[in-house]
């Protein structure tokens, strides 16, 4: 653990080296150690603490002449060991720092050539890295992301990192709330990196899951994709999507589109737009965000057709009904005068109020009927006409 006092300690000593210069090329004396003691306002006994940070440069350097003890002249003069900071000894301290904080299951360190990364293991997002560099030159060697879960630390003050997104001193990552913000960020991130189509909320996306999913995925192979394998294709963002929630998967080029229903966003269908290595937004692929509009339309389409309908329905069969009672004497007149067959009963009063009820009626029926047949005729086809041509003509 890193204490406050060590925090403050590190902060003075890490201060102290020069931007563009590695941190090991910065030299301290047993006396400059005591003196950054002091000005963090601890108690002595702080100072065995602090030790662990340092390791010994095996030489020593004239107090005189500040020149190095085995090559110095000067007489009667004392000499001074020479400490340096270890870069090692801070990483491996920070990264058993955040591996106790209680939204991490473990941490743990990759020692590589550049420096040093440390991985922990988060219970919602899996493991996120952080590559530590103690040289300032090696920062543009980095490219982290947020969705890749990836983050650049640095040991020394450098302009790049307060410019860059991803990129942190190692004290902006010490508390519980500097690492809870990072993952709301994540979380934040995530969510924004996916394109909703409908929540499974409603009687019309309920009962027809399975056609919104299939045709969207028809929608993009007539724009040119094909079906792929999601896991093998996208392996690249298995860390960021959980396939077993993933429906389908289409490419076109290095473009891939997962039609999905994970957590990461707040509906239950949605896209994610991939090059395969990283979530990048849906609205950077024309066809995906295309697709989606039509498919929102579709559904609103839906919606508003059985709203309409149950509504036709309930009003439509009151006025037949009352319809009806009042036309039945003049109904029955027609009846008797057509099964008579005498001529005169195919005019007059009864017969045209026979006949304009009747005309009525047929108008109610047609309003009860329509909407349910259009209800009937309704596609979730989000393809265009043309489109749809082309495949039914073998095209």
């Amino acid at each position: 653990m890193i204490s406050d006092f060590e925090a403050n300690f590190l902060s003075l000593t890490l201060g102290e080296v020069t931007r563009g210069n590695p941190v090991i090329d910065m030299e301290f004396t047993e006396s400059d150690i005591e003196d950054f003691r002091s000005r963090c306002e601890s108690d002595s006994s702080s100072n065995s603490q602090v030790r662990r940070f340092f390791e010994r440069s095996g030489y020593s350097v004239c107090q005189s002449c500040e020149g190095i003890s085995t090559r110095c002249d000067c007489v009667d003069s004392e000499h001074a060991e020479i400490y340096l900071l270890s870069p090692e000894a801070i990483v491996e301290d920070w990264c058993d720092h955040i591996g106790r904080l209680e939204i991490y299951e473990d941490s743990f360190i990759e020692e590589q050539k550049t420096g040093w990364k440390v991985k922990t293991i988060s219970r919602e997002f899996g493991v996120l890295e952080f590559n530590f560099v103690s040289d300032s030159s090696l920062i543009v060697d980095f490219d982290p992301s947020i969705s890749s879960k990836e983050f650049l630390v640095s040991l020394v003050e450098s302009e790049q990192v307060g410019k860059r997104d991803c990129h942190f001193m190692w004290y902006e990552l010490l508390t519980l709330n500097d690492h809870e913000t990072l993952l709301s960020e994540i979380r934040d991130s995530f969510t924004i990196l996916s394109e909703n189509i409908c929540s499974l909320d409603s009687e019309a996306t309920t009962n027809n899951a399975n056609a919104i999913r299939n045709h969207i995925e028809k929608y993009l192979i007539s724009e040119n994709f094909e079906r792929v394998d999601a896991q093998r294709e996208a392996s690249g963002v298995g860390q960021v999507l959980d396939f077993t929630d993933v429906y389908s998967a289409v490419q076109a080029g290095e473009d891939i589109v997962v039609i999905c229903g994970c957590q990461k966003s707040s509906d239950d269908i949605h896209l994610h737009y991939t090059d395969g290595e990283e979530i990048l937004p849906v609205s950077d692929c024309q066809p995906a965000d295309d697709c989606a509009t039509r498919m929102k339309d579709r559904i609103a389409k839906s919606e508003n057709l059985r709203e309409n309908t149950y509504e036709m329905n309930g009003r439509t069969r009151a006025v037949a009904l009352a319809t009806g009672l009042v036309s039945i004497g003049p109904l029955i007149t027609i009846a008797t005068g057509i099964l008579n067959l005498s001529p005169e009963n195919f005019s007059g009063e009864p017969y045209h109020l026979g006949a304009i009820v009747t005309t009525l009626l047929i108008i109610l029926f047609l309003a009860l009927v329509l909407p349910s047949i259009r209800m009937a005729l309704f596609s979730w086809d989000i393809r265009s006409p043309r489109t749809r041509f082309r495949v039914w003509g073998g095209h």
